[in-house]
C-alpha cells in the first residue's frame, strides 16, 4: 500500500476497475432513494396518505359509520354480539304416559267355608282343576241328617192333619178360635224344622260359588270341620287384574275406563282397560290403588307376577329436547332458554311430560320457538344475541374444521410412522 499526494493507494482497486466505480454507484442509489422520499411520491393521487384513505373506508370504498346508521346499529355492535347455536323445535300432540310398578291379582278369590259341622267324607275337584259355578268340590258324611229330615217330615205331615181337623171344628163352633191358632203355629214350627233339617243335608255338598279355577284344599279327607272353618280356595283369573299404586299427584289424571298397558317380566305386552282408581289412599304409603283389566282365557296367567303399567294421562302439547338444553332460573326453577323475534334471550319454566330414549318431553312452551342448544350457560335472559342455527355452518367454520382434521390426521401419520 502507498501514498500518493497525500492519499492512500489501495493496491488491489488499482488492479481490478469496477471495484473503483462500485462505491460512487452506490452512494449515487442513496441519493436518488432519498431524493424520492422527500418529494412526496408516498402520499394517495388526492394528497391524502393511503393508509389514512384506506381505514377511513370500508372494502367497497364507503365509510363504515354511514353504513352502520344506515341499518341502525351502532358501528361494530354486530361484531360483539354473543353468538348461540339454536334450533328450530315445534311442540307436538303427546299422551303423557305413567309408569308404575304392578303385580297380576285374581279378578275375584274367596276362601270357601264349611256352614255345617261333619267329617270330610270326599274331596270331588282337584287342586288347579278349573270348577264351574254349583260344582261340588267335597262332600261332608251327612250322618243322621236324613233319618231327621225325614222325622221331620212326618211330623209336620201330623201337624197338617191337626190343623186340618181344627179348621173344621172351628166352622162349625166345635172348638174355640184358640185351639185353631194353636194348632196353626205348630204346623208352621213344624214347617220350619223340616226347611231346615233340609238345608243342613245341602250344607254337606260344598260347592264352587263361580266359575274359576280351584286354588288349594284346606282339608283332607276324614277331617271333621266345624261351621266356619277354612275347607277350600276358589279363584277368578279371566279377567285378570294388575294392581300398582300412585301418587298424590298422579291419581288426578287417571279415570276409569281408559285404554292401558301392563308389561310383564317376560316381556309381554298385554291391552286393557282401567278398572279402578282408589278413591281413598293407603295410610302407611300414601298412595291410590289402581287396577288396568286384561283378559286371560284359560286363565294362563297366574296371581302375582310382575310388570309396569303404562296409563295413559290426559294429552299435552310437548317440545321433544335434550336434557342438555335445560336450564335454571334464579328461583331454580327448570325451563328452556330460547331466542325470541327480537334475538333477544327469553326463558320459561317448563313440566316434564315425559322421557324416552331421545330426550325429555317438556310442556308449558310455545308451540313454535328457537331453542338455544349451545351457549345457553354464557347469556342470561334480555341479552341481545347473534343466533346461529344448526345448519347454518359458516364456509370459514367448515375450513377450520376441515383443517384441524387434516392437522391431527398428518400428526397421527407421522407418529405412526416414527413408531
Amino acid at each position: 500500500m502507498a501514498r500518493s499526494g497525500g492519499m492512500i493507494e489501495l493496491p488491489f482497486l488499482q488492479k481490478d476497475p469496477f471495484m473503483r466505480t462500485s462505491p460512487l454507484i452506490a452512494l449515487a442509489i442513496i441519493l436518488i432513494t432519498l431524493a424520492w422520499i422527500g418529494s412526496g411520491a408516498l402520499t394517495a393521487p388526492d394528497g391524502k396518505d393511503p393508509s389514512e384513505s384506506a381505514s377511513a373506508s370500508g372494502p367497497d370504498g364507503k365509510d363504515p359509520s354511514e353504513a352502520a346508521s344506515a341499518s341502525g346499529q351502532e358501528p361494530g355492535e354486530e361484531d360483539r354480539l354473543v353468538e348461540v347455536r339454536v334450533q328450530e323445535s315445534e311442540a307436538q300432540d303427546r299422551i303423557r304416559t305413567l309408569v308404575v310398578l304392578g303385580r297380576t291379582r285374581a279378578n275375584r278369590t274367596v276362601d270357601i267355608r264349611a256352614e255345617t259341622d261333619g267329617r270330610v267324607a270326599a274331596l270331588t275337584a282337584e287342586r288347579g282343576q278349573p270348577v264351574k259355578e254349583g260344582q261340588a268340590l267335597l262332600h261332608l258324611d251327612p250322618a243322621d241328617r236324613q233319618a231327621r229330615l225325614d222325622e221331620a217330615r212326618a211330623l209336620l205331615e201330623q201337624r197338617q192333619l191337626q190343623y186340618d181337623a181344627s179348621e173344621k171344628l172351628q166352622r162349625r163352633d166345635f172348638t174355640s178360635r184358640v185351639s185353631l191358632a194353636e194348632a196353626k203355629a205348630n204346623l208352621g214350627a213344624a214347617k220350619s224344622q223340616v226347611a231346615a233339617r233340609a238345608l243342613d243335608l245341602t250344607r254337606t255338598r260344598i260347592t264352587a260359588p263361580f266359575d274359576g279355577l280351584l286354588n288349594d284344599h284346606a282339608v283332607e279327607v276324614g277331617d271333621y270341620v266345624q261351621a266356619g272353618d277354612k275347607v277350600a280356595t276358589v279363584v277368578d283369573l279371566d279377567p285378570l287384574l294388575v294392581r300398582g299404586h300412585v301418587t298424590e299427584q298422579e291419581v288426578v289424571g287417571l279415570e276409569a275406563g281408559r285404554e292401558g298397558t301392563a308389561v310383564l317380566v317376560d316381556g309381554r305386552e298385554l291391552k286393557g282397560r282401567v278398572r279402578y282408581v282408589g278413591a281413598v289412599a293407603v295410610p302407611a304409603t300414601r298412595t291410590f290403588p289402581v287396577d288396568l283389566e286384561i283378559p286371560n282365557p284359560g286363565a294362563q296367567l297366574p296371581e302375582g307376577i310382575t310388570g309396569e303399567l303404562r296409563l295413559p294421562l290426559a294429552s299435552v302439547r310437548a317440545h321433544l329436547v335434550s336434557p342438555a338444553v335445560l336450564a335454571l332460573d334464579d328461583d331454580g326453577r327448570v325451563g328452556v332458554k330460547y331466542v325470541d323475534d327480537d334475538d333477544r334471550v327469553a326463558f320459561t319454566p317448563v313440566r316434564i311430560a315425559g322421557d324416552g330414549a331421545e330426550g325429555f318431553w317438556v310442556a308449558d312452551l310455545p308451540d313454535k320457538l328457537s331453542i338455544i342448544t349451545i351457549g345457553q350457560a354464557f347469556v342470561s335472559v334480555g341479552q341481545k344475541v347473534k343466533p346461529v342455527h344448526a345448519t347454518e355452518i359458516s364456509e370459514v367454520s367448515r375450513a377450520q374444521v376441515e383443517e384441524a382434521a387434516r392437522t391431527a390426521g398428518n400428526a397421527a401419520l407421522d407418529g405412526a410412522t416414527s413408531q
